[in-house]
C-alpha cells in the first residue's frame, strides 16, 4: 500500500486506489493494515465504559517552569514502509461531536529508546487549543478526540487508508492548566444601607450566564437616598468563600489607593451624591466603576434619532428595560436624548451589548432586518438584548376562540406609537363567559399586554402592562380600542361604539 503511495507522490494524473487495509476491532489495539496504534498515557483506561480524564497541570513541572509532554498513543508497528517514510499522528480535538470547530495538535515520538514508540502531545499547545474551544475556565470539560494517521513521504503528508480513517477515537475530560488568576463563581455586596455591615450579610452581585472565567464582570443595581448618603453610603465586595464562612472585612474588597481599583482589605467605597446606580467590579483585573443608572434606556436608530418615534425603554429595576420603539436598520442604546455619559452598541457576541464612547458609529450599530415597531429587551446585568419585529397587533379573546379565528388588527398612528382598532362581543360570548381578551403581537404569545396583575403596582386609569391579566367586557357589542405606548405606563382606552 505504501509503495503505491511512492507512486502517487511521482505521478498526480495516474487515479490509483490503494487497497483497504484490514482492521481489527479488538480494543484497545485498532489495527488498520499495516500500522498499528493502541491508545497509552492519558488515553488508556483499565475501565473501557469510562472516558479518561486529563489534567493538563500534571504535565507541567512548577519548580523548573518546564512543559512535560502528554502520552497519547503508541505505535504498535509499521510494516512495509517505503525507505524515508515516517509515518505521522495528529490529534484533533473539539468540543463537539461533529468536529465542526475542532483543533490539532502534532504528536511527536520520544525521543529515548524506550519511549520511540510512544507519541506526545505538548501540553502547553494543548491548553491553547483547549482555551479556544471551552474557554478560560479551569473547570474540567467533555472534549472529542480523533488521531486521523498520515505517511510522510518526500516532505508530502499523505492521509492514511482514507479521510474517514482515525486510529482513534473517542471522548475525554480535559482541565486546562491552572490559569494566573483566581475567580469565585459569586460575590456579595455589603454595607450600612445593603444588607448589612457584615460579609454575611451581603447581597448577591448579578451576573451573566457565562463562566466567570471568561466573564470577570460583576454588577450590582441601587439607589441611595440623601439621607443615606448624608449617614454615609458605602461598599464593600465579599468573595462567596468569605461570606459563607462568616469572614470579616479585612478578607474583602474595598477602595485602593487608585481611583477605581480595587484592594483586598481596603477602605469602603463611598457613595457622594444621591441616586440610582450600577456598580460593577471585574474580578480578574480588580478595577470597579460607579455610574448613574438611567431611569429609561432609548434606543436612537437612523431612521429614528430622538424623534417621536423614538420611545422610552423603562425599568422597574436598573437592570431590565424593556417596551415597544421603532427601529429601522441598526440602532444604539442611550440612557438620554444624546450619546453622553450613557451608550451602548453592538457586541462581540450576537445578542449582546457592550459600553460605547460614541453610538454614532456604524460599527456600533445593532442589527435589525425589518423597519417598524419592536419590543426591545434590555438586560444591563447581563450586557444582553433581544428583539422582537412587531409585525402586527391585535386583539384576542373569547370571541375569537383566542386565536381560532384571525385577530382583529390594530393600525398604527405615524410614530408607531397609538394603535387603534375595535372588535365584536356577541352575546352568545358574553352568555358563554367567553368575554375576556389582552393586545398580543405577531399572534402569538412572546408579547402581550393586559391589565396589571401584580399587588402594589402603581397604577394608572386603565394601563396596560407586559404579560398582563385579562381585561373583561360585560357586554355584547362592538369595542373601539386605544393603545398608546408613546408614554409609560401603557395605557389601553376601550370605548362601547
Amino acid at each position: 500500500m505504501l509503495a503505491v503511495l511512492g507512486i502517487l507522490a511521482a505521478s498526480c494524473d495516474d487515479d490509483l486506489v490503494p487497497p483497504t487495509p484490514q482492521q481489527n476491532p479488538q480494543e484497545p489495539v485498532i489495527t488498520a493494515g499495516d500500522i498499528t496504534t493502541e491508545k497509552a498515557g492519558v488515553l488508556a483506561t483499565e475501565d473501557a465504559a469510562a472516558i479518561p480524564s486529563i489534567d493538563l497541570k500534571n504535565y507541567y513541572d512548577e519548580a523548573t517552569a518546564e512543559a512535560i509532554p502528554v502520552p497519547v498513543l503508541k505505535n504498535v508497528q509499521a510494516l512495509n514502509m517505503n525507505e524515508g517514510a515516517q509515518v505521522v499522528y495528529r490529534l484533533e480535538i473539539s468540543n463537539t461531536a461533529s468536529f465542526s470547530d475542532k483543533q490539532v495538535l502534532d504528536l511527536t515520538p520520544g525521543t529515548t529508546e524506550e519511549t520511540a514508540d510512544i507519541y506526545y502531545a505538548d501540553p502547553s499547545e494543548w491548553n491553547t487549543a483547549h482555551i479556544t474551544l471551552f474557554g478560560q475556565s479551569p473547570k474540567a470539560q467533555t472534549a472529542f478526540y480523533r488521531v486521523p494517521v498520515y505517511v510522510n513521504i518526500a516532505d508530502t503528508d499523505f492521509r492514511y487508508d482514507s479521510n474517514d480513517f482515525y486510529a482513534l477515537v473517542g471522548e475525554m475530560s480535559v482541565s486546562r492548566l491552572q490559569p494566573d488568576f483566581s475567580i469565585e463563581a459569586e460575590y456579595f455586596v455589603y454595607g450600612p444601607f445593603i444588607g448589612g455591615n457584615t460579609p454575611a450579610s451581603g447581597v448577591a452581585m448579578q451576573h451573566s450566564d457565562r463562566d466567570e472565567y471568561d466573564d470577570p464582570v460583576f454588577t450590582y443595581f441601587f439607589e441611595a437616598t440623601e439621607s443615606e448618603v448624608a449617614t454615609g453610603y458605602t461598599l464593600m465586595v465579599a468573595p462567596a468563600s468569605v461570606k459563607n464562612a462568616g469572614g470579616n472585612a479585612q478578607q474583602c474588597y474595598g477602595a485602593g489607593q487608585e481611583e477605581g481599583v480595587l484592594t483586598l482589605a481596603g477602605q469602603p467605597i463611598k457613595v457622594e451624591v444621591a441616586g440610582p446606580y450600577k456598580f460593577e467590579v471585574n474580578m480578574k483585573d480588580f478595577t470597579y466603576t460607579i455610574a448613574v443608572a438611567p431611569k429609561v434606556l432609548y434606543a436612537p436608530s437612523d431612521g429614528a434619532k430622538f424623534n417621536k418615534k423614538c420611545l422610552e425603554l423603562p425599568t422597574s429595576d436598573y437592570v431590565t428595560y424593556q417596551g415597544l420603539t421603532f427601529l429601522h436598520n441598526g440602532f444604539t442604546l442611550t440612557g438620554q436624548k444624546g450619546w453622553t455619559p450613557v451608550a451602548y452598541g453592538k457586541g462581540d457576541v450576537e445578542g449582546s451589548i457592550k459600553a460605547i464612547p460614541n453610538g454614532n458609529s456604524a460599527d456600533d450599530q445593532i442589527p435589525v432586518e425589518n423597519e417598524g415597531s419592536h419590543w426591545v429587551n434590555v438586560n444591563l446585568a447581563k450586557m444582553t438584548v433581544e428583539t422582537t419585529f412587531v409585525k402586527t397587533l391585535g386583539i384576542v379573546g373569547g370571541f375569537n376562540g383566542w386565536g381560532e379565528t384571525e385577530d382583529p388588527e390594530l393600525k398604527h398612528d405615524s410614530n408607531y406609537s397609538v394603535w387603534t382598532g375595535e372588535f365584536e362581543v356577541k352575546a352568545e360570548d358574553v352568555a358563554a363567559g367567553a368575554c375576556e381578551w389582552k393586545i398580543r403581537a405577531n399572534s402569538e404569545w412572546s408579547v402581550s399586554f393586559g391589565e396589571p396583575k401584580w399587588e402594589g403596582n402603581v397604577t394608572v386609569e386603565n394601563q396596560a402592562e407586559f404579560d398582563g391579566a385579562n381585561w373583561k367586557v360585560t357586554e355584547a357589542g362592538k369595542y373601539e380600542v386605544k393603545f398608546d405606548c408613546s408614554t409609560y405606563p401603557y395605557t389601553m382606552t376601550i370605548t362601547k361604539k
